[in-house]
């Protein structure tokens, strides 16, 4: 690693430094770091500066500081970095419905096609029951919608890219809110479960592009239940 010249928010960049080092693959989850001495050493700062960007780090979940072993690489948790992202979707403005399903379209649809072509029989027993429990619980909106969501979060774990784990885990709280407004338009929630059932047989049959193409004709349903939950509301305001 080189020296950091001397400039504002040194910690920040000696932060960027240290990051750009560890995705590099010159250190690996468990791995300790260099001292904060010889990381002074090393960078030419002071020990102030190493510490403060260690806390960078540590925010990020790159660095665990460990009492009696110092800084250690770990691996980013995913549930902060969706909550981070959650945070800074709550301020977004406009249309969020409609954002939503562009959204899902964009993933959801691969999602389905990759899970069809890499699911294994695991995937397919939580896909398998996920539907099973909706079939079960039409009337039992908590249930049904609770099944609902596992369905799509398996199907992302079915993809076996965990990237749309974490893309998905956002949203989730935006689409449970959405999932809710299936019960209040009528026939609404057979439909639902019906499409799942299509999606879930392609998967089975490994059929990727008929999968692809299921899951885009369930989101076409989902945004006409939106539409129509949105009209029933202002009828009854």
């Amino acid at each position: 690693m080189t020296r950091i010249e001397p400039q504002k928010r040194r910690y920040e960049l000696v932060a960027e430094r240290l990051q750009e080092f560890i995705v590099a693959s010159h250190y690996h989850e468990g791995d300790l770091l260099p001292t904060e001495r010889k990381l002074t050493e090393m960078l030419g700062v002071s020990r102030t500066v190493v510490r403060e960007s260690f806390k960078i780090l540590t925010q990020k979940g790159l660095l665990e500081i460990r009492p009696g072993k110092g800084a250690v690489v770990t691996r980013p948790n995913t549930e902060v970095i969706a909550s981070m992202i959650e945070l800074q979707l709550s301020f977004t403005k406009g249309d969020s419905q409609r954002k939503l399903v562009e959204v899902r379209r964009t993933l959801e649809t691969e999602i389905a096609a990759l899970a069809a072509a890499r699911r294994n029989k695991a995937d397919l027993q939580l896909l398998e029951k996920t539907v099973a429990t909706m079939e079960a619980n039409r009337e039992n909106q908590a249930v049904c919608n609770q099944a609902d969501l596992d369905f799509h979060l398996g199907l992302a774990q079915a993809s076996h890219n965990e990237l749309y784990g974490i893309l998905l885990a956002p949203i989730r709280d935006l689409l449970y809110q959405a999932m809710e407004r299936v019960f209040e338009v009528k026939n609404a929630t057979n439909e639902a479960i019906d499409h799942h059932q299509r999606i879930l047989a392609c998967v089975q049959a490994g059929d990727a592009n008929q999968a692809r193409h299921e899951m885009n004709a369930h989101l076409d349903q989902f945004e006409r239940v939106l539409k129509a939950s949105l009209k029933l509301r202002k009828f009854q305001a």
